[in-house]
């Protein structure tokens, strides 16, 4: 039986924050909406030339680098830190995790962009913030499970 990836879109603001999302489709449409969402009109938009990025110069200062041809940055352009980052999202995946399903895979965003958006903080920082953040609420296992999550 093939299992279907749902493919997931990054983007990385300027000092490094990252934003990751799951999305259905990496047309353009999907990717413009995203990245209209995220941006400021104008803005520089680097990435590599996967063709769903084509005609976004319309909005944004738009630089590429082209990754098969071995090029990896190109005069201060580069997508080098969402690189960075889905090593990150990989190796909790393959280390720890095993499997993601589609259901909570927004919620597997969520934690590793928060691990790496935090990680100049001390973990004690970090698990107060966490308890901060929480309000009280607990996941119950047979919530997780439901159909209705």
């Amino acid at each position: 039986m093939e299992r279907r990836k749902t493919p997931v879109v990054g983007l990385s603001q300027r000092g490094g924050h990252i934003i990751a999302k799951p999305v259905k489709s990496t047309d353009s449409i999907t990717l413009h909406d995203l990245i209209h969402l995220h941006v400021e009109l104008k803005s520089t938009v680097m990435t590599d030339e996967y063709k769903s990025y084509r005609h976004l110069e319309e909005f944004f200062e738009h630089k590429t680098v082209n990754h098969s041809t071995g090029d990896y940055s190109k005069d201060g352009t580069h997508v080098n830190t969402l690189e960075g980052f889905w090593g990150l999202l990989k190796r909790g995946f393959i280390g720890t995790y095993h499997s993601m399903s589609a259901k909570h895979l927004d919620l597997y965003c969520e934690e590793f962009t928060y691990r790496y958006n935090t990680r100049s903080k001390m973990d004690c920082d970090r698990v107060s913030d966490t308890l901060k953040r929480s309000h009280g609420k607990r996941l119950m296992y047979k919530d997780l499970i439901s159909k209705t999550f």
